[in-house]
């Protein structure tokens, strides 16, 4: 009676818990997809129609664009996060079950550098606010900015919830695509002063859907780059496509020429020069270089034609505007790269790639681009400090690149002095996590010295100055050496680690369309943090390179896109 008795007992309690484990596995797997679909239209809302979204015109759109991130994530922390919790409990729940709590010692998160500079940076965020003496600007930020402590620690949520919960959907990366085109096309138009959409306070100075000159450009850098990769590693056994990469990258280039930020050019530069170095060692993928060259060029050359014909003439120029429409250096550009582009498909054809030489000459652009860049630094801090005798010597104005001025890269030098005065006053606790996150304001015209006041607003007037024009700097400022570091490491990480998965899975036989978008991820990570060191970050550009991070993260994370140390893709 009682073997009986105990053996029904067990096998009752193995059926309950079989029912349990069914259970949990049940509400982990519903959970998972209810909270995939939401973090679907999370994505669809930043990369889709936060771009398009304003509500009357010009007039404080950039605020709009803000307003409208934080009902997106008002949405998140109300629907979204509860969703998470009981994921991550149902989670646990089966973990233990299947594996007992024994095994919860030794378990292993798959956990990247990447992951690590972006908890750091959460963790300097909330150091930061704590610390600060403007806690009621920190919270949310600058008024019109909105860059606050919220804002950003969403930011950091936004990046690990789509690293680890979306299940991959192409359709959501391509749509980044026909939406960035319209935006870009309406700039475009709006450049021949020709608008579509009746926007008040239309002027030069504001574009597109976007805003002004600089939140247009920090979006453009931001998703169009995706696009020209696409371009740049798609073969050409698939014509239609081609074609259509071909055409949005020519849609790009000229939105780049025209939009009048010299610091999109800047990003351009960073990025062909990227991509040329890793084309050397391949053919294919340098014929494709020079294919996306030569649309470039061929866009800046009917850009001038349409000028110079007396079709029409662009509303906004600045030096890159005059120099990329000049007709000699887009006849030249034009030449050029079809010139070599021939030579390439030639002797790819031939099978005499000289690849050795284009290994060569990528080594010895390398260097002569730091060399460059290290010899410009020395001339503009010897000529800034001798009173410019070296511009003198060379015949230029009072006003030139090589000499620092408040005036310098459109107030860039003023700005840039300022955000360095702004972190030499703080005391040591402030230099390590910042006045506050988005308080650079608060602290310059609240706790600025009197020469640093009278310096910014001798150059901006009545104009509030919320930045640097510079992405680390600024962050130097409100988060201090702790959260500027973890950014830079979280930026620079991601950028290195996407670029190589993506070149070795994209050579490989397979992950081939996981190496293109980790590729399109890491080059767009590369041309954000290119523009940003003359710009800044704002509601629009900088949700859409969070929710990128994720995507790239996400991608890399999967099964079929790890990449051993070897270099190979398993």
């Amino acid at each position: 009676m009682s073997r009986y008795t105990g053996g029904k007992g067990k096998r009752a309690g193995q059926k309950k818990r079989q029912q349990t484990e069914t259970v949990a596995e049940s509400v982990h797997f519903f959970m998972a997809t209810v909270l995939d679909l939401m973090v679907c239209f999370y994505m669809l809302m930043i990369l889709v129609v936060m771009p398009f979204f304003y509500r009357d015109g010009f007039t404080r759109i950039g605020t709009d664009k803000a307003y409208f991130f934080q009902q997106c994530n008002r949405y998140a922390y109300w629907c979204l996060f509860p969703v998470l919790v009981l994921y991550l409990v149902a989670g646990a729940v089966v973990f233990v079950q299947k594996k007992g709590f024994s095994a919860i010692r030794t378990w292993r998160p798959k956990w990247s550098a990447t992951d690590s500079f972006a908890l750091a940076y959460g963790i300097s965020l909330i150091l930061s606010y704590l610390c600060s003496d403007y806690k009621r600007e920190a919270w949310m930020g600058a008024d019109g900015w909105f860059m606050g402590f919220v804002p950003q620690l969403t930011l950091v949520g936004i990046y690990f919830v789509v690293s680890r919960t979306w299940k991959k959907k192409d359709v959501i990366v391509g749509a980044i695509l026909p939406v960035s085109a319209v935006v870009f096309l309406l700039g475009i138009l709006n450049r021949f002063a020709v608008y579509p959409i009746d926007m008040k306070l239309e002027n030069p100075y504001f574009i597109s859907t976007i805003g002004n000159i600089n939140w247009y450009c920090g979006y453009l850098t931001t998703v169009f780059f995706a696009g020209l990769v696409f371009f740049w590693q798609t073969d050409h056994n698939q014509p239609w496509w081609k074609l259509l990469l071909a055409l949005y990258t020519a849609i790009g280039s000229v939105a780049l020429v025209t939009q009048g930020s010299s610091s999109g050019l800047v990003a351009a530069a960073v990025v062909l020069f990227v991509m040329f170095g890793l084309s050397a060692g391949d053919q294919q993928r340098m014929q494709a270089f020079w294919e996306v060259v030569t649309v470039f060029s061929v866009s800046c050359l009917i850009l001038w034609l349409v000028q110079a014909l007396g079709w029409a003439q662009v509303n906004f120029r600045d030096a890159a505007v005059t120099l990329f429409t000049d007709g000699t250096t887009a006849v030249v550009m034009t030449i050029m790269s079809f010139v070599v582009l021939a030579c390439v498909t030639y002797t790819k054809k031939k099978g005499t790639y000289p690849e050795r030489f284009f290994r060569r000459l990528s080594r010895i652009a390398i260097a002569a681009a730091i060399t460059g860049v290290a010899l410009s630094a020395l001339l503009i801090t010897v000529n800034t400090a001798s009173g410019g005798r070296i511009s003198q010597a060379m015949g230029l104005p009072a006003e030139n690149p090589l000499m620092l001025s408040s005036n310098w890269g459109s107030n860039r030098g003023v700005t840039w002095k300022a955000a360095v005065m702004c972190f030499a006053q703080q005391d040591f606790l402030h230099k390590l996590v910042g006045t506050g996150p988005d308080c650079m304001a608060a602290f310059l015209y609240n706790g600025g010295s009197e020469e640093l006041i009278a310096m910014v607003k001798e150059v901006f007037g009545a104009s509030r100055l919320t930045n640097a024009h510079n992405e680390w700097l600024t962050l130097l400022v409100d988060v201090g050496l702790l959260g500027c570091i973890s950014f830079v490491g979280m930026m620079g990480t991601a950028a290195v680690r996407f670029l190589k998965a993506g070149i070795v899975l994209k050579a490989g036989n397979q992950g081939g369309r996981a190496g293109m978008i980790l590729l399109a991820c890491g080059f767009c990570v590369l041309a954000y943090t290119a523009n940003n060191v003359f710009s800044f970050q704002q509601s629009m550009n900088v949700s859409t390179m969070f929710v990128i991070l994720g995507i790239g993260e996400n991608y890399l994370r999967a099964g079929q896109t790890t990449v051993t140390k070897g270099g190979k893709a398993k």
